[in-house]
């Protein structure tokens, strides 16, 4: 997943959790049916815009999405285990890794998707990859090979190799 892919399917895996754990709750908090359009099949790259101007407002309406489910679930008398389903604590920690709060010279609230060499991205090994397992990383085995996923290093046993002698 691209930083893109992650900020959408991070938004659609807490709203499938909320609704099936609090369909009443998530009912007041959003606009079931435009969310239900916006995030009923899976966020991936084959269906995003071709433009880059139209990706960019998709990140924006990924990231007040983001934000507004956070922002509802973080409010006084919310219950707390609201707060403690696993894809919900996930999406504020990929909200917060892939987004920041800034006011404009308006005086408005914008939320800004982050960039690596503006305002700084969360080391690799913090970095959350994936909505679903907060275990995975991207990881890269020299120019071409690059996965989401895991990575292990597997000590050599010598005593087996055959030396072909």
């Amino acid at each position: 997943m691209n930083l893109l892919e992650l900020a959408g399917e991070s938004v659609r895996a807490a709203l499938e959790a909320l609704a099936v754990a609090a369909p009443a709750w998530l009912a007041g908090q959003v606009d079931v049916a435009e969310f239900a359009h916006r995030y009923g099949p899976r966020v991936d790259g084959w269906r995003m815009p071709s433009s880059q101007t139209k990706r960019d407002r998709l990140a924006q309406v990924f990231g007040q999405d983001a934000l507004a489910l956070c922002r509802a679930a973080w409010a006084p008398g919310v219950p707390g285990w609201i707060r403690e389903i696993e894809s919900v604590r996930l999406l504020r920690q990929i909200l917060v890794q892939t987004y920041y709060l800034h006011t404009d010279t308006r005086g408005r609230e914008v939320i800004k998707k982050r960039a690596a060499d503006d305002e700084g991205v969360p080391p690799g090994q913090l970095r959350l990859a994936s909505p679903y397992d907060p275990d995975a990383r991207w990881a890269a085995k020299g120019e071409d090979l690059f996965w989401m996923g895991y990575k292990v290093k597997l000590p050599l046993d010598h005593g087996h190799l055959e030396t072909g002698t």
